[in-house]
């Protein structure tokens, strides 16, 4: 790996974990549900629930 690849690689796994992810508890348990990037079910609840 390049020193350059290498560089934005450690940026971006930087700034991933400075990032204040607000909790969230999916009612499906998937564990990768956030309350910014939400997973499949979710999606869908929240687009019925604005109907």
């Amino acid at each position: 790996m390049d020193i350059e690849r290498w560089e934005t690689v450690w940026k971006n796994e930087k700034r991933r974990l400075s990032v204040n992810v607000e909790e969230y508890d999916c009612p499906y348990d998937n564990l990768s549900c956030f309350a910014d990037d939400l997973c499949v079910q979710c999606k869908m609840d929240k687009v019925q629930n604005q109907y």
